[in-house]
Protein backbone atom coordinates (compact mmCIF):
# COMPACT_ATOMS: atom_id res chain seq x y z
CA UNK A 1 0.00 0.00 0.00
CA UNK A 2 2.94 2.29 0.76
CA UNK A 3 4.66 1.86 -2.72
CA UNK A 4 1.57 2.04 -4.28
CA UNK A 5 0.87 5.74 -2.64
CA UNK A 6 4.29 6.65 -3.11
CA UNK A 7 3.86 5.93 -6.78
CA UNK A 8 0.86 7.78 -7.18
CA UNK A 9 2.36 10.83 -5.48
CA UNK A 10 5.02 10.77 -7.95
CA UNK A 11 2.92 10.86 -10.49
CA UNK A 12 0.99 13.23 -9.10
CA UNK A 13 3.88 15.68 -8.80
CA UNK A 14 4.94 14.73 -12.34
CA UNK A 15 2.33 15.87 -13.88
CA UNK A 16 1.90 19.29 -12.12
CA UNK A 17 5.65 20.11 -13.11
CA UNK A 18 4.62 19.63 -16.58
CA UNK A 19 1.55 21.87 -16.25
CA UNK A 20 3.80 24.62 -14.57
CA UNK A 21 6.12 24.39 -17.51
CA UNK A 22 3.48 23.97 -20.00
CA UNK A 23 1.93 27.62 -18.84
CA UNK A 24 4.65 29.01 -18.28
CA UNK A 25 6.35 31.72 -20.31
CA UNK A 26 9.51 32.43 -22.10
CA UNK A 27 10.24 35.53 -20.42
CA UNK A 28 10.27 35.94 -16.63
CA UNK A 29 11.21 38.88 -13.91
CA UNK A 30 13.97 37.97 -11.94
CA UNK A 31 14.44 40.79 -10.01
CA UNK A 32 13.41 44.68 -9.56
CA UNK A 33 15.00 47.42 -7.99
CA UNK A 34 13.20 50.92 -7.36
CA UNK A 35 14.85 53.97 -5.84
CA UNK A 36 13.01 54.96 -2.11
CA UNK A 37 15.14 58.17 -1.74
CA UNK A 38 13.03 59.69 -4.69
CA UNK A 39 9.36 60.35 -4.11
CA UNK A 40 8.80 58.94 -7.94
CA UNK A 41 5.51 60.48 -10.26
CA UNK A 42 3.24 58.49 -12.18
CA UNK A 43 4.80 58.52 -15.47
CA UNK A 44 2.40 59.31 -18.33
CA UNK A 45 4.50 60.04 -21.50
CA UNK A 46 7.66 57.83 -21.98
CA UNK A 47 10.39 57.59 -24.20
CA UNK A 48 11.08 54.37 -25.33
CA UNK A 49 14.12 53.20 -26.20
CA UNK A 50 15.52 49.56 -27.18
CA UNK A 51 19.77 50.04 -27.13
CA UNK A 52 20.61 47.62 -30.22
CA UNK A 53 22.81 48.00 -33.69
CA UNK A 54 20.30 45.71 -34.61
CA UNK A 55 18.08 48.40 -36.11
CA UNK A 56 14.92 45.38 -37.12
CA UNK A 57 15.02 44.17 -33.44
CA UNK A 58 14.92 47.63 -32.32
CA UNK A 59 12.08 48.35 -34.25
CA UNK A 60 9.72 45.30 -33.17
CA UNK A 61 10.32 45.87 -29.65
CA UNK A 62 10.00 49.38 -29.35
CA UNK A 63 6.71 49.38 -31.51
CA UNK A 64 5.62 46.22 -29.04
CA UNK A 65 6.36 48.04 -25.63
CA UNK A 66 4.85 51.18 -27.26
CA UNK A 67 1.29 49.62 -28.41
CA UNK A 68 1.04 47.86 -25.05
CA UNK A 69 1.75 50.86 -23.12
CA UNK A 70 -0.67 53.10 -25.28
CA UNK A 71 -3.17 50.10 -24.34
CA UNK A 72 -2.51 51.28 -20.47
CA UNK A 73 -3.10 54.91 -21.54
CA UNK A 74 0.34 56.35 -21.57
CA UNK A 75 1.70 58.08 -23.99
CA UNK A 76 4.81 57.00 -25.92
CA UNK A 77 7.50 58.10 -28.47
CA UNK A 78 9.88 55.43 -29.76
CA UNK A 79 13.19 56.69 -30.27
CA UNK A 80 13.15 55.38 -34.00
CA UNK A 81 9.97 57.71 -34.34
CA UNK A 82 12.16 60.54 -33.20
CA UNK A 83 15.91 60.21 -34.53
CA UNK A 84 15.32 57.48 -36.68
CA UNK A 85 18.22 55.05 -37.38
CA UNK A 86 20.48 56.81 -34.87
CA UNK A 87 24.33 57.57 -36.24
CA UNK A 88 27.53 56.94 -34.07
CA UNK A 89 27.79 60.45 -34.58
CA UNK A 90 24.53 61.02 -32.34
CA UNK A 91 24.60 58.28 -30.34
CA UNK A 92 28.19 60.40 -28.93
CA UNK A 93 26.35 63.44 -28.47
CA UNK A 94 24.20 62.79 -25.12
CA UNK A 95 22.99 66.12 -24.70
CA UNK A 96 21.84 66.60 -27.72
CA UNK A 97 19.11 63.48 -27.51
CA UNK A 98 18.20 64.75 -23.50
CA UNK A 99 17.54 68.00 -25.09
CA UNK A 100 14.88 66.75 -27.45
CA UNK A 101 13.61 64.39 -25.97
CA UNK A 102 12.81 67.19 -23.13
CA UNK A 103 11.46 69.13 -26.21
CA UNK A 104 9.56 66.41 -27.13
CA UNK A 105 7.53 66.63 -23.98
CA UNK A 106 8.47 63.05 -22.47
CA UNK A 107 8.74 62.76 -18.89
CA UNK A 108 10.35 59.51 -18.28
CA UNK A 109 13.01 57.33 -20.26
CA UNK A 110 12.61 53.65 -20.80
CA UNK A 111 15.25 51.95 -22.06
CA UNK A 112 16.08 48.40 -22.99
CA UNK A 113 19.51 46.34 -22.77
CA UNK A 114 20.86 43.09 -23.42
CA UNK A 115 23.47 42.53 -20.79
CA UNK A 116 24.50 38.99 -21.19
CA UNK A 117 23.52 35.57 -22.73
CA UNK A 118 24.12 31.97 -22.23
CA UNK A 119 24.12 29.05 -23.84
CA UNK A 120 22.45 25.95 -22.02
CA UNK A 121 22.47 22.24 -23.83
CA UNK A 122 19.79 19.73 -22.86
CA UNK A 123 19.07 15.99 -23.81
CA UNK A 124 15.55 15.85 -26.24
CA UNK A 125 14.71 12.15 -25.57
CA UNK A 126 13.13 10.29 -28.51
CA UNK A 127 9.08 10.40 -29.68
CA UNK A 128 8.24 7.64 -28.47
CA UNK A 129 10.40 7.51 -25.58
CA UNK A 130 7.66 6.02 -22.63
CA UNK A 131 6.39 3.17 -20.09
CA UNK A 132 3.19 1.72 -20.33
CA UNK A 133 2.46 -1.66 -18.29
CA UNK A 134 0.68 -4.37 -20.61
CA UNK A 135 -1.70 -7.11 -19.43
CA UNK A 136 -1.20 -9.05 -22.64
CA UNK A 137 1.49 -11.52 -21.26
CA UNK A 138 2.28 -13.59 -24.70
CA UNK A 139 4.88 -11.47 -25.00
CA UNK A 140 6.17 -12.69 -21.57
CA UNK A 141 7.11 -16.23 -22.54
CA UNK A 142 10.79 -15.51 -23.05
CA UNK A 143 13.16 -12.56 -23.34
CA UNK A 144 13.78 -12.59 -27.11
CA UNK A 145 10.05 -12.55 -27.67
CA UNK A 146 9.41 -9.72 -25.37
CA UNK A 147 12.43 -7.52 -26.19
CA UNK A 148 11.72 -8.14 -29.55
CA UNK A 149 7.94 -6.47 -29.40
CA UNK A 150 8.81 -3.84 -27.11
CA UNK A 151 12.03 -2.41 -28.34
CA UNK A 152 11.18 -0.29 -31.32
CA UNK A 153 8.26 1.06 -29.38
CA UNK A 154 9.65 1.98 -26.56
CA UNK A 155 13.08 4.24 -28.07
CA UNK A 156 14.24 6.25 -30.21
CA UNK A 157 17.14 8.08 -30.65
CA UNK A 158 17.02 11.17 -28.97
CA UNK A 159 19.09 14.65 -29.54
CA UNK A 160 20.98 17.14 -27.62
CA UNK A 161 19.87 20.85 -28.13
CA UNK A 162 21.71 24.61 -27.28
CA UNK A 163 18.86 26.75 -26.06
CA UNK A 164 19.94 30.58 -25.69
CA UNK A 165 19.24 32.49 -22.20
CA UNK A 166 18.89 36.17 -22.59
CA UNK A 167 19.70 38.69 -19.46
CA UNK A 168 18.11 41.63 -20.10
CA UNK A 169 17.74 45.33 -18.59
CA UNK A 170 15.37 47.37 -18.67
CA UNK A 171 15.20 50.87 -16.89
CA UNK A 172 13.09 53.85 -16.13
CA UNK A 173 15.15 57.56 -16.06
CA UNK A 174 13.08 60.74 -14.85
CA UNK A 175 13.62 63.55 -17.43
CA UNK A 176 14.10 66.33 -15.52
CA UNK A 177 16.64 64.80 -13.14
CA UNK A 178 17.94 61.79 -15.39
CA UNK A 179 18.21 59.76 -12.02
CA UNK A 180 17.28 56.03 -12.39
CA UNK A 181 14.76 55.55 -10.66
CA UNK A 182 13.31 51.58 -11.98
CA UNK A 183 15.17 48.96 -12.78
CA UNK A 184 14.06 45.16 -13.74
CA UNK A 185 16.07 42.23 -14.80
CA UNK A 186 14.55 39.77 -16.77
CA UNK A 187 15.35 36.87 -18.94
CA UNK A 188 14.39 34.95 -22.02
CA UNK A 189 14.94 31.45 -22.65
CA UNK A 190 14.96 30.44 -25.95
CA UNK A 191 12.17 33.06 -27.68
CA UNK A 192 10.66 31.59 -30.64
CA UNK A 193 11.82 34.65 -32.40
CA UNK A 194 11.85 38.10 -32.10
CA UNK A 195 7.93 39.15 -32.74
CA UNK A 196 7.45 36.67 -29.46
CA UNK A 197 10.05 37.44 -27.49
CA UNK A 198 9.32 41.34 -27.63
CA UNK A 199 5.22 40.50 -26.85
CA UNK A 200 6.09 38.37 -24.24
CA UNK A 201 8.47 40.79 -22.69
CA UNK A 202 6.48 43.99 -23.19
CA UNK A 203 3.90 41.88 -21.11
CA UNK A 204 5.86 40.83 -18.48
CA UNK A 205 7.29 44.62 -17.75
CA UNK A 206 4.77 46.17 -18.07
CA UNK A 207 2.83 44.00 -15.66
CA UNK A 208 5.68 45.09 -13.15
CA UNK A 209 5.54 48.84 -13.63
CA UNK A 210 2.24 48.69 -12.60
CA UNK A 211 2.66 46.59 -9.62
CA UNK A 212 5.50 49.18 -8.68
CA UNK A 213 3.40 52.20 -9.64
CA UNK A 214 5.89 54.05 -11.65
CA UNK A 215 2.69 54.22 -14.34
CA UNK A 216 -0.80 53.86 -13.94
Amino acid sequence: MKTNTLYKLLIATFLFSVILTACSTSTQITGTWKNKDIEAPVYNNIFVAALTHNLDARKIVENELAAQLRDQGVKVTTSLELFGPITREQAGNKDEIVKKVRENGNDAILTLSLVDTETETRYVPGDNTYYAPTITYNFYGSFSSYYNYYHPQLYEPGYYANDKIYFLESNLYDMNSEELLWSAQSQSYSPADIENFAEEFSEVTIARMHKDAVIP
